[in-house]
């Protein structure tokens, strides 16, 4: 799951790390969001319990930058 975990509402489904960076991207889990681990990091210091989360649809050429 990589360095940290922030749970979304739903039990089990999360926003996570990976030790498998070039999986980002394609579909290898039942509904978690993977990021790289230094982006889910970063984003762990900005969150707090209780925010709100937005998914959107993007083109994954955007959405996945190596």
């Amino acid at each position: 799951l990589g360095p940290r975990w922030m749970g979304l509402s739903l039990k089990g489904y999360g926003i996570h790390g990976t030790n498998s960076p070039r999986s980002i991207g394609g579909a290898k889990s039942h509904g978690c969001i993977r990021m790289r681990n230094r982006d889910v990091e970063e984003l762990f210091e900005l969150v707090h319990v209780g925010d709100s989360v937005e998914l959107r649809a993007e083109a994954l050429e955007q959405a996945v930058q190596y």
